[in-house]
């Protein structure tokens, strides 16, 4: 008898929770809406905006860095051009000043124990003179209010989508699973902060390029021109014939216009095997570029864009390119 009644009660349970079960789960749904509306997605969104400016920082010091290091006309023009160019490409301002940032990129030169330190030295004051030259007061950044006040407006936004999904109650589940997901993948695309790489791996990249060279029988006069203005990085003879090369190593950013310039103002007008070496993408810009460069191809002017994730491909590309057999 009492087993009997133990199994009608389990029965109506059962059937309890399958009538209601739409509505158990919509009351579930509301609550994890209200949850994620609330509090979730609003420091989840804040989280993925200061990635996404921590990236953008990092990218315009690195920009210094390698136009300071190779480019010896390097000026606050420059400056303000990848500060404003980085501002645009993220969308928000950045909240450390021009100025602030030329100080970070002294300080990741003076980190760098590659670099003799006559060489760090020089680069300091070479950074500090364009740091003089650059109008800060006019350049001052008010990001941090734009930035709150945008934090702030999905602060707001999100609890209020909350109450209209928790009025509708039965879209709650659906709702929740739906927002989440699009939030997520949201903040996948936007974070894109890499750290890989090692210190300076520019310089690196570089001597690796010049050692393979070296062992090639034949190639002589090798050349480093270092930071001047000649527009090439390296140059060398080989059969009485001048080879030039610009080399361009980036650890997380695309190879942009403003690297790639120097090399295109470079070759018109002169003659020569010319290389543009680089390790990462091309922003749409040089890729237009390159095709320009390509009808200057004559007997007397070659030109060739390699692209090598790694120094040791160019050992493959050498016979191609020197015509050994």
């Amino acid at each position: 008898m009492d087993e009997n009644k133990s199994d009608n009660l389990l029965v109506s349970a059962w059937r309890w929770v399958v009538k209601y079960s739409g509505n158990i789960f919509s009351v579930i749904g509301i609550g994890l809406t209200i949850f994620f509306g609330a509090f979730y997605v609003p420091d989840a969104l804040r989280e993925a905006e200061l990635e996404k400016v921590k990236n953008a920082q990092i990218n315009i010091v690195q920009s210094f860095k390698e136009l300071a290091y190779a480019d010896s006309t390097f000026n606050s023009d420059d400056v303000h051009e990848i500060y404003d160019a980085e501002q645009i490409r993220i969308g928000t301002a950045v909240p450390l000043s021009e100025t602030q940032l030329l100080t970070a990129t002294q300080g990741a030169f003076m980190a760098d124990k590659f670099l003799p330190l006559k060489e760090r030295k020089r680069l300091l004051q070479k950074i500090e003179s364009v740091k003089r030259a650059v109008d800060h007061q006019a350049k001052s950044n008010t990001s941090p209010i734009v930035y709150k006040a945008k934090a702030d407006f999905w602060a707001w936004l999100s609890p209020f989508i909350a109450l209209i999904v928790s009025i509708v109650g039965a879209a709650g589940v659906y709702y929740r699973t739906k927002h989440e997901k699009a939030n997520q993948e949201e903040i996948n695309n936007e974070v894109e902060f890499v750290r890989e790489g090692k210190q300076n791996g520019a310089y690196h990249y570089e001597e690796e390029i010049k050692e393979i060279l070296n062992e090639i029988p034949g190639i002589g006069s090798i050349k480093q021109f270092g930071n001047s203005d000649y527009g090439f990085d390296l140059s060398f003879t080989y059969r009485m014939q001048f080879y030039f090369i610009e080399v361009k190593y980036l650890r997380t950013s695309k190879v942009g216009i403003n690297s790639f310039k120097r090399f295109y103002d470079s070759i018109k007008g002169n003659e020569g095997n010319f290389w543009f070496i680089y390790n990462t993408d091309l922003t749409p810009l040089v890729k237009t570029a390159m095709e320009e460069l390509k009808v200057l191809n004559t007997p007397k002017r070659k030109i060739h864009f390699l692209h090598l994730p790694v120094p040791e491909m160019l050992r493959e590309r050498l016979p191609e390119l020197l015509k050994i057999e």
